[in-house]
């Protein structure tokens, strides 16, 4: 029981069960407890997320990207911004920066990346047709980009 409950002869009653509210007017209580009751947690009005929003892949393609020249570096977001597809449909490049004047959302996809991921992608290059869309991965220790037509 985690709701505070009132001992009468050992038998837990609720405290506004009839017979406890009975006994109450009587001044007869034997004995009152509250037991497992959980200390309030203290509210937080803001909900934060401690987590970590990149991978190990994606962390080690922030650093090239941040190398990268032609990339306003104060303008990369890791995981920022996110853009509707569709009614309740959401997608959310790993990237957003500005490149060459140009805004771009980059993906950056592992190895063993097949399908799943990049009919979204499609999807938001031609929706966002004005942006550019740019797709990453690595094989073999070196980073290759594929720019996603709309």
């Amino acid at each position: 029981m985690n709701a505070p409950y009132v001992m009468i002869n050992g038998v837990p009653y609720s405290p506004r069960h009839p017979k406890v509210l009975a006994l109450a007017k009587v001044d007869q209580l034997v004995e009152v407890a509250a037991v497992n009751m959980p200390k309030p947690k203290p509210a937080k009005r803001i909900r934060q997320s401690q987590k970590p929003k990149l991978n190990k892949l994606e962390l080690e393609y922030q650093v090239v990207l941040v190398n990268t020249a032609g990339v306003e570096t104060e303008t990369i977001v890791a995981q920022g911004m996110r853009f509707e597809l569709g009614t309740g449909i959401w997608y959310r490049p790993d990237f957003t920066c500005i490149i060459d004047g140009r805004f771009t959302c980059i993906e950056v996809k592992g190895p063993h990346a097949f399908r799943g991921g990049f009919e979204n992608l499609k999807v938001a290059a031609r929706t966002y047709h004005w942006m550019q869309w740019i797709l990453v991965w690595k094989i073999i220790g070196e980073w290759r980009s594929q720019t996603i037509l709309p």
